[in-house]
C-alpha cells in the first residue's frame, strides 16, 4: 500500500499486465477444465512438461481472451445500455 501511495509501482502499469489484467476473469473460470483437458491428451503425444506446459498456457490465455472479447464485453456493453437510468 505505501508503494502504492507514493508511487512506486508506476512499472507495473505495461501492456502484459493490463491484457492479463483484462482476461484474469475468463482465465479464472476456464483455466481448470481446459489446462487439465488438454495436459492429459498432450501428456499421450509427449511426457515432457517442459512440452505440453508452454503449449497449454498459451492455449488457456487464447480462449480467455476469446471469451472476454466475444462474450464478456458485448454482454457488459448491453446490460450498461439496458439499465442505465
Amino acid at each position: 500500500m505505501y508503494c502504492f501511495i507514493y508511487g512506486n509501482l508506476k512499472w507495473i502499469i505495461i501492456q502484459p499486465f493490463l491484457f492479463l489484467g483484462s482476461i484474469s476473469y475468463p482465465l479464472y473460470l476456464i483455466h481448470e477444465e481446459v489446462g487439465s483437458t488438454i495436459i492429459y491428451w498432450l501428456k499421450k503425444v509427449v511426457n515432457m512438461q517442459i512440452f505440453y506446459l508452454p503449449i497449454t498456457i498459451s492455449i488457456v490465455v487464447f480462449f480467455a481472451f476469446l471469451i472476454h472479447k466475444y462474450v464478456e464485453q458485448p454482454v457488459m456493453n448491453y446490460i450498461r445500455k439496458s439499465f442505465v437510468l
